[in-house]
């Protein structure tokens, strides 16, 4: 799906589509009202298919060539309708790792991934680099048709696709694909600024309370390190093991280092700034600004799924 690009990209992929006449490249020139763009692209694409399976994944991820017929074997031997994959987060410097590892920390400890595979949870997951659905199952839950005005288009969908009875489940990448992010702290703060506020459902309560929370959460067993009595001192260590363990599963599927633990509150720090940014740049505009089209505030409010 060529979404609008305003460079190469369309010529390139009609290149590529004459090289290799199993591509079939559309091109979305206009995008209709009511409608985010990507979700619009994503239901174009759905709609041109005819397969048994959909996959949906990001431009800028990198698949090894094994992927998808590994996600599809695995998808049918656990009879899954919806198969979510996290991606190796292709990191370049201590800075991103730190940011990276505390936003994966912090999604994991709120969203627990792992529970969407239990029917009995209302938890959820999808994964904008790798969503692999069964056509009759996203059919089912209204496609993307159901999230046309839902920035956090991934997660919605596997949110619809759960309520609507679909199996899913959450699985690691096991090398099989690969993403650069962005690159830098600076780029990273700016490239949350889009999903970040909605993240808390545009809620400026929530927005305005629950990352101090999160700073407090992250700080205290540094403080409490440096308390003179005992107790605090033994509180701050169970909660530095804990966070050693968190680490440890994120240096499972994200290329981070374990002794990178002792800069999570760096990390948790940088990530609550750029919820903030994101939540005042959101209020301030009125709006969300997504590659050259401006959505609402209030339209965002009023068609959120997630």
């Amino acid at each position: 799906m060529d979404d609008r690009s305003n460079d190469a990209t369309g010529k390139i992929l009609d290149r590529l589509a004459r090289e290799d006449h199993r591509l079939r490249v559309v091109h979305v020139e206009e995008l209709p009202e009511g409608w985010v763009g990507k979700c619009h692209a994503l239901a174009s694409g759905a709609t041109a298919t005819n397969s048994e399976w959909i996959l949906f994944v990001d431009a800028d991820v990198t698949l090894e060539p094994d992927a998808a017929r590994r996600a599809v074997s695995l998808a049918v031997r656990r009879k899954l309708d919806h198969l979510a994959v996290g991606p190796n987060m292709e990191i370049e410097s201590l800075g991103e790792a730190v940011f990276v590892a505390a936003f994966m920390v912090i999604f994991n400890a709120t969203q627990r991934p792992w529970l969407a595979s239990d029917p009995r949870r209302k938890n959820a997951i999808g994964i904008g680099a790798f969503n692999l659905v069964r056509r009759e199952a996203y059919i089912r839950a209204g496609g993307h048709e159901a999230i046309r005005y839902e920035l956090l288009d991934d997660m919605a969908l596997g949110k619809i696709l759960k309520q609507s009875g679909a199996r899913q489940a959450f699985a690691k990448h096991d090398r099989m694909l690969s993403v650069r992010w962005h690159p830098g702290i600076r780029g990273l703060i700016r490239g949350v600024e889009k999903n970040a506020f909605p993240a808390a459902r545009y809620d400026v309560l929530l927005g305005a309370t629950a990352p101090w929370l999160v700073l407090w959460v992250a700080w205290a067993p540094v403080v409490g390190l440096l308390l003179p009595t005992p107790w605090p001192r033994a509180l701050a260590i169970a909660a530095w093991l804990g966070i050693l363990l968190s680490y440890r599963e994120v240096e499972r599927s994200v290329n981070v280092r374990l002794w990178q633990a002792v800069l999570m509150p760096v990390g948790v720090t940088l990530f609550v700034y750029a919820f903030f940014r994101s939540m005042v740049v959101t209020l301030r505009r009125g709006g969300v600004r997504w590659r050259g089209t401006f959505y609402p505030l209030r339209e965002l409010r009023r068609g959120r799924v997630w």
